[in-house]
Formats: C-alpha cells, sequence, structure tokens
C-alpha cells in the first residue's frame, strides 16, 4: 500500500509508479467516491457534453459506459442526484459498475476497517 499526502486545497499526487500501471495520463481525470470507509480513485475519460445535446437514452448510456459519473449524468438532465440514481435503477442501469477485481479490492478493504472497529 502506497500513502500519499493530502496538501494544499486537497491534492494529492498519485505516484509514477501506481499511475503508469494504471494507464494514466498527464491531464487525465479521476473519479472520486466517498464510501462508507473510504474514499476510491476510478480513472474516467474527459467528456465535456453540453445539456442541449443529450437525451436521457443517451445519458444513462454514457454513465452506464463509465464514461461520465452518475452525479454528471444528473446534471446534464436537470435532475437532482436522488432522481437520477431512481432514474438509473428504473432503465436497469448499475449504481455501482465495478469490475469483478474492483468490487473484490473494495470489499476487503471494507471487511479490514469493519474488522478494526470491532
Amino acid at each position: 500500500m502506497t500513502m500519499v499526502k493530502i496538501r494544499k486545497h486537497y491534492q494529492i499526487t498519485v505516484p509514477k509508479k501506481i499511475g503508469q500501471a494504471a494507464g494514466l495520463e498527464v491531464g487525465d481525470y479521476l473519479e472520486v467516491e466517498l464510501h462508507e470507509g473510504g474514499i476510491f480513485l476510478k480513472p474516467m475519460k474527459a467528456v465535456f457534453i453540453e445539456k442541449s445535446q443529450l437525451t436521457e437514452a443517451e445519458v444513462l448510456k454514457r454513465v452506464e459506459k463509465g464514461e461520465i459519473t452518475s452525479s454528471r449524468g444528473a446534471e446534464l438532465l436537470s435532475m437532482s442526484y436522488q432522481d437520477f440514481i431512481e432514474l438509473m435503477d428504473k432503465a436497469g442501469v448499475p449504481v455501482w459498475n465495478y469490475t469483478s477485481e474492483e468490487a473484490k479490492l473494495a470489499d476487503q478493504h471494507a471487511e479490514r476497517l469493519f474488522s478494526q472497529n470491532s
């Protein structure tokens, strides 16, 4: 496990070896999500879209593909985040779109945290 320091304005630096292994390049974006017991960073494609350019179905498709975050999807459709999550549910779009490896790591992390708090 690699430790990084939070700097002014809550900035962190991804160690070069980890960034390269993840296929990151300077200028790439990371999605930051707060989950119970941790913060998760996920590489994202930079997709700049105007609100008027996409239909509801197109936004849901981009969220499902991981091209935009669910919070960006809600913003593009001028919806509350909760309403967008409900829309995703009705459309059958998974809220958490982890690979099996990402899900396994999240489970392991949660187990460690819960065992420390017991």
